[in-house]
């Protein structure tokens, strides 16, 4: 298989790689991301991120007296090329520690393969809940959102909306089923005069979808007076192109995007971005003022000339919290570091967030913006109300989440 293998120490770009000398072995971190077809841009913001946590660790000192490295490889977006690079970044490349994955499909193939391989393996973007629920076990972590966290709070935002019938738009795979099976489940108990589209008028479109006009047209003939999409990266911005030609968004439809204000889509899109639509995601640059926050962003910024989106700050979290377990621990031992990663910490960009000991989900605030106006400085539509729903509120309980870790 060809892939995408590269080491990378420190930062290029504006981000200059510091003078600081290194005796003994570096430590290895094995990204798995996606750097082929449609959402290949989403591996190389993961990419710019994770070197941007490296470079500012290793201008530090590294860990521990080590410096970072990483070896990159491609998942395709496909569950056996997944555990193929899992395998060779172990038992090949002797990584220390697996982070990445975009596709839920992916991530529920690679995460028993971690645990077999008994290494750790830090989720950054992947949303299905089964890693750090069902089939989780000792070596999966997880520092963003899962997708119960992201529906809990689009269904207390649903609850108060003037919806009588919702239906979804989703890509065609777990990622989609579980977006529109959590919402259903957590919005039911709270609006019992709420209706959900059958199974036949769901709509779910492959990631190779290039024309969404059957999928539009079958939106609008099932009546339905609120709409769950989530679609994200190029499908979301064909779809929503293609809505505005249909006259989709024309105010008759509460909408809510649950993956939408990454910033590939929101300066993708501009202007066609339609005002007064709810959008959900895993990091929005403008969510949060803390210290940590604004310096990320600069220093992004700087690097790469583009606003970070959460491709970038779920690698740069990644790298964050490995380094930090790694420091607790005193060593890069993986049973040692799985230990450190439990309960851990973290004062990262998105806000506080710990690593739940129980299942290894971080609990992390979410926040959900309403699309306003159009700035033309920053070139993308503004969020304005965001609505910020507290970690411990969005978090599923431990028995919820169905985690049994064994000791």
């Amino acid at each position: 298989m060809r892939s995408i293998r590269f080491i990378v120490p420190c930062l290029i770009a504006s981000v200059f790689c510091s003078a600081q000398t290194f005796a003994q072995e570096p430590i290895k971190i094995g990204f798995m991301y996606v750097f082929s077809g449609r959402l290949a841009h989403y591996g190389y913001g993961a990419k710019q991120g994770a070197e941007l946590a490296m470079s500012e660790i290793n201008k530090a000192g590294g860990v521990n007296g080590r410096r970072l490295v990483g070896v990159y490889e491609d998942t395709k977006l496909l569950p056996e090329v997944g555990v193929e690079v899992a395998q060779k970044l172990v038992n090949q490349d002797r990584v220390d520690v697996l982070m990445g994955i975009v596709s839920s499909g992916v991530a529920s193939a690679v995460a028993p393969v971690a645990d077999r391989l008994a290494t750790p393996l830090i989720f950054t973007l992947a949303m299905t809940p089964d890693v750090t629920g069902k089939i989780c076990n000792p070596y999966t972590f997880r520092v963003s959102q899962n997708g119960p966290q992201n529906m809990m709070g689009a269904a207390v935002l649903a609850a108060g909306m003037p919806v009588k019938k919702w239906i979804t738009m989703g890509p065609d795979y777990l990622f989609g089923y579980q977006c529109w099976e959590y919402f259903q489940k957590f919005l039911r108990p709270k609006r019992a005069d709420v209706s959900f589209a059958s199974d036949a008028e769901t709509k779910y479109a492959p990631v190779s979808t290039m024309d969404f006009s059957e999928y539009i047209d079958g939106l609008v003939r099932s009546k339905a007076d609120g709409i769950l999409i989530s679609l994200y990266g190029g499908n979301l911005v064909d779809f929503v192109r293609q809505a505005n030609n249909k006259k989709f968004f024309d105010g008759s439809r509460t909408i809510l995007m649950n993956l939408a204000y990454s910033a590939d889509v929101m300066f993708g899109l501009g202007l066609d971005m339609p005002k007064g639509v709810w959008l959900g995601g895993l990091y929005w640059f403008q969510a949060n003022e803390s210290a940590t926050n604004k310096r990320f962003v600069e220093d992004y910024l700087n690097a790469y000339k583009v606003f970070p989106d959460y491709n970038a700050h779920g690698a740069y979290s990644g790298v964050k919290a490995y380094s930090e377990a790694v420091a607790k621990a005193g060593s890069t031992d993986k049973n040692k570091v799985i230990k450190a990663l439990q309960g851990l910490v973290l004062d990262l960009p998105v806000g506080t967030v710990t690593i739940r000991s129980g299942d290894h989900q971080a609990v992390v605030d979410s926040v959900w913006g309403l699309t306003s106006e159009f700035d033309g400085k920053l070139r993308c539509r503004m969020l304005n109300p965001m609505k910020v729903f507290s970690g411990p509120e969005i978090t599923p309980s431990l028995e919820d989440a169905g985690c049994k870790l064994r000791e």
